[in-house]
């Protein structure tokens, strides 16, 4: 595999519990073909999650290293990371991330419990039946301790040590550890409430397209609109107590961001990624050949901006769809300076009207497409062009985009696409 710009061969991002990273994760999954997409819950399969911090901790994170070119996990495995393997975490208001921690117990109590066995199994219960102040008083010391008593400074000292930081009374003395992987062992270290600027800063550094238009949380819990009501004296006093070394931890990551990735994350768009990145980043694709046609399958590394990643991931219906705003664009190697007929093949439209609506532009120049009936997918859209660089910019653009709520779809979505390519133009 050609490297990422910096000279790093993989991508981790040490996905802390209840910060946002569940966002971050989705869009480093677009970086490697879906062949290649980690899959946590196996892996959880394996281990006891009263056993996080434990053995067969080194097995997971050799195997995740070793399979997976993106990937964020819970697991605190930065510590088996070597060197070519760029490193990220993200942290959030510690006050903030244990209430949405506690509303995330809540939504999950509704469901079939998947601890089953474990003490988080029984923080799941207590979520939806004690007051706020009554779980914290109990949870704070039980077996689910260190995911509300400075969680964020027992996980990132774990991953840097890989010492076991479950029942550890006081985590004041991981506290300079914590910092040390902060200020030392993590080449971007994000803050949840500028999520944004924190992909920015990881794209800059790695060559990757930022899309700044994807700003679309998921796994969100809205703790703070559903328990603000709960959150009296007492409550107050216990999570000053669950979160002051954590808070230290947060407001040093705060500064890190604002001194080291604040103003190059502000200025990385699409032109600096053209200028910078483009040429190396597209020779990271695997073109196919399709009917004469050089083509890029949205199962491997997707290159581009303004979708919703892959529907489908793994099976023969992977697809994209556009959404959820107007413009999409693609990226994807090609001879410089030749006449092309460049191909999109397209799945389907989120309603019908959008097919007129449909247009194109070649690098940044609107150009005329036709459409075209084709076996296997509902058609394909042809846009002739010259090249002028050894990529291809393809946008695609309409005036608006649906979501269909009758088939409980609340994304709103364009057009759905699963291959795109060139081929010389014989014209």
């Amino acid at each position: 595999m050609l490297l990422f710009s910096g000279g790093f061969r993989k991508i981790f991002h040490f996905h802390l519990k209840k910060c946002g990273g569940t966002s971050l994760n989705s869009w480093l999954n677009w970086h490697q073909p879906d062949d290649r997409v980690w899959n946590e819950a196996e892996t959880l399969k394996l281990l006891r999650r009263v056993e996080l911090f434990n053995q067969p901790m080194k097995s997971a994170a050799l195997t995740a290293f070793s399979t997976s070119y993106a990937f964020g996990t819970h697991l605190p495995i930065r510590v088996f990371a070597s060197d070519d393997v760029f490193c990220s975490t993200v942290l959030r208001d510690p006050r903030q991330r244990i209430l949405s921690q506690i509303a995330d117990w809540r939504r999950e109590a509704r469901l079939k419990s998947h601890y089953v066995g474990s003490p988080e199994d029984e923080a799941l219960s207590d979520s939806v039946n004690l007051p706020l102040a009554a779980f914290l008083g109990k949870h704070c010391r039980s077996g689910v301790r260190f995911l509300l008593d400075n969680y964020m400074t027992r996980a990132l000292a774990a991953g840097y040590t890989t010492e076991i930081v479950e029942n550890i009374e006081d985590t004041g003395p991981l506290l300079p550890t914590a910092l040390s992987a902060l200020e030392q062992r993590y080449h971007v270290v994000g803050v949840s409430s500028r999520l944004s600027e924190t992909k920015a800063a990881i794209a800059s550094k790695l060559g990757l397209v930022h899309d700044a238009g994807q700003a679309v949380a998921l796994n969100v819990t809205e703790s703070s609109r559903f328990l603000a009501s709960e959150v009296d004296k007492d409550v107050d006093h216990l999570l000053e107590r669950l979160t002051v070394h954590d808070k230290i931890l947060y407001d040093r990551a705060s500064e890190l961001f604002e001194m080291r990735h604040s103003g190059g994350a502000a200025g990385y768009n699409e032109a600096e990624f053209e200028a910078r990145h483009a040429a190396l980043a597209t020779k990271r694709l695997r073109p196919f050949a399709r009917d004469g046609f050089s083509v890029v399958s949205v199962r491997d590394t997707i290159l581009g901006s303004g979708h919703w990643g892959r529907d489908a991931a793994g099976t023969p219906q992977c697809c994209v769809w556009t959404g959820p705003y107007t413009r999409t664009t693609l990226y994807l190697p090609c001879p410089a300076h030749v006449d092309l007929s460049i191909r999109i093949w397209i799945r389907g439209y989120a309603s019908a009207r959008l097919r007129s609506q449909l247009r194109f532009e070649v690098d940044d120049v609107p150009l005329a497409h036709s459409l075209q009936p084709a076996e296997g997918w509902l058609e394909t859209a042809t846009i002739r062009a010259r090249s002028r660089r050894v990529f291809l910019k393809i946008t695609m653009l309409l005036n608006e985009t649906e979501a269909d709520e009758r088939i409980g779809e609340d994304r709103r979505r364009g057009v759905a696409f699963d291959s795109y390519g060139w081929a010389v133009d014989p014209s």
